[in-house]
């Protein structure tokens, strides 16, 4: 049995592209693939996600003013979560349930100056 570093370093020695120019018949691609698998098998939820107060979103009752428009524009992201909140909340946190809407695509070169 290979650890989860063994394997890499394993799978990383068939690697078509490897350092002492033999080359083997793994794609590129194939070895990256495979090293986050395995790499992934390491991972909780928390080490992927983000917390929610770091979202840049907007909420779906929002009345879209210049100012607010030229807000969203200054965060630099494609797409904004559009979300609404509803009177139920959490019971472990108090904070209010959110329900996910949509998003927003942002294309600057239809963005008003």
């Amino acid at each position: 049995m290979f650890s989860a570093e063994e394997l890499i370093t394993f799978i990383e020695l068939h690697s078509e592209d490897h350092i002492n120019g033999n080359g083997g018949t793994l794609e590129t691609r194939t070895v990256a693939l495979i090293r986050n698998i395995v790499e992934a098998q390491e991972k909780v939820v928390g080490d992927v996600t983000k917390r929610l107060e770091s979202v840049y979103m907007v909420n779906g009752q929002l009345e879209l003013s210049k100012a607010h428009l030229q807000k969203i524009l200054s965060w630099g992201f494609s797409k904004i979560p559009v979300y609404e909140t509803s009177a139920e909340v959490y019971e472990d946190s108090g904070l209010p349930k959110m329900r996910f809407l949509g998003y927003v695509q942002i294309r600057v070169r239809d963005a008003v100056p």
